[in-house]
């Protein structure tokens, strides 16, 4: 994980737990990916694996172009959420707290953390 990125706890918790139940894989290209289940073809099935900083910056880019000029230092990819590409994420807002977000097509896309929602693809990351 990126420095200065404190995920909320229940975040801890899933890797810690991924982790313990022995649900972590070392990739063909060396990473390492979590789930949340042995077999991924059974139940419910998520991608855990963080990006590296030139993955996060591609992605960001991809995102955000340059209306946000410094969101590869705000992001941090750690879930697919769908097979089209979303992707769950930490963003550091610019009062530096860590939100959880949603990043795909269609109005679910959402950046959330307790009870706050902002829509990424409505409303200016800020």
């Amino acid at each position: 994980m990126p420095d200065g990125f404190d995920p909320p706890e229940p975040l801890r918790l899933l890797f810690a737990w991924v982790d313990e139940q022995g649900f972590v894989v070392k990739g063909h290209d060396g990473d390492l990916y979590g789930s949340l289940s042995d077999n991924g073809w059974v139940g419910t099935s998520i991608e855990l694996r963080g990006y590296t900083a030139e993955q996060t910056l591609s992605y960001a880019r991809s995102w955000f172009d340059e209306s946000v000029p410094d969101a590869a230092a705000r992001l941090w990819p750690f879930a697919q959420t769908g097979g089209e590409g979303s992707m769950a994420a930490l963003w550091r807002d610019g009062r530096g707290q860590v939100r959880i977000v949603h990043l795909g097509s269609g109005s679910g896309s959402m950046m959330t953390r307790e009870t706050q929602i902002i829509c990424c693809r409505e409303a200016p990351v800020r």
